[in-house]
């Protein structure tokens, strides 16, 4: 008898079956991901209008873009996934695995003045996660196997102005505080220089 095909035979049906029970087991994982979509209300009270988005940058930390985010727009998307994919062990090459991952990373958008950076977590094992910085506004993480990140934005509450003004009005704090140092510190002195702090304190 041949002991050695029939070893053989018998560890390729083992192995098969491992598959059918396994991969159902990891498939919802596998599938997991993240749908994320923004907009936002800009302009002061009682002249608002919908704000328009401008990226400036997206980072992933963990995890692949599925669509890369919007360019521009009123309305803005992006999909992740933590999918990968790794050859069955035993198995030919062509056959693949899927491995679910963790899906973390932020997208920066312009809005009006302002700059926004709306993160995201989804790891594999605890509660998704997300964040809005650089100007007001709330976001919700889904739960499920597509996870739906909603962001929403509240923009341009002042006129550019009291944009403008706010700004002067940190220039000179940081200016005062340079000159306290300056004359002990060399770069402080170059920052002074540079920024005309001279002109902008009389």
């Amino acid at each position: 008898m041949d002991f050695k095909g029939q070893t053989a035979l018998l560890s390729a049906v083992l192995v098969l079956v491992g598959m059918v029970f396994l991969v159902p087991a990891i498939t919802e994982k596998a599938l997991a991901g993240i749908s994320a979509s923004a907009t936002g209300t800009c302009g002061p009270e009682g002249q608002t209008h919908p704000c328009h988005f401008t990226l400036e940058g997206k980072t992933l930390d963990k995890g692949s873009w599925t669509s890369k985010p919007t360019q521009s727009g009123t309305l803005v998307t992006w999909s992740t996934t933590g999918v990968t994919e790794t050859p069955a062990p035993g198995m030919a090459h062509s056959v693949m695995w899927k491995v679910p991952g963790n899906e973390k990373g932020s997208v920066t958008y312009k809005v009006g003045y302002e700059t926004a950076v709306l993160s995201f977590d989804n790891p594999l094992i605890g509660s998704n996660k997300c964040s809005v910085s650089g100007i007001e506004g709330s976001c919700t993480a889904g739960k499920g196997m597509n996870a739906d990140f909603t962001y929403n934005l509240r923009g341009g509450i002042y006129t550019p102005q009291q944009e403008q003004e706010s700004q002067t009005a940190l220039l000179k704090q940081d200016c005062m505080q340079l000159k306290a140092t300056m004359a002990n510190d060399e770069a402080a002195a170059a920052q002074y220089k540079s920024k005309d702090c001279e002109s902008l304190l009389k």
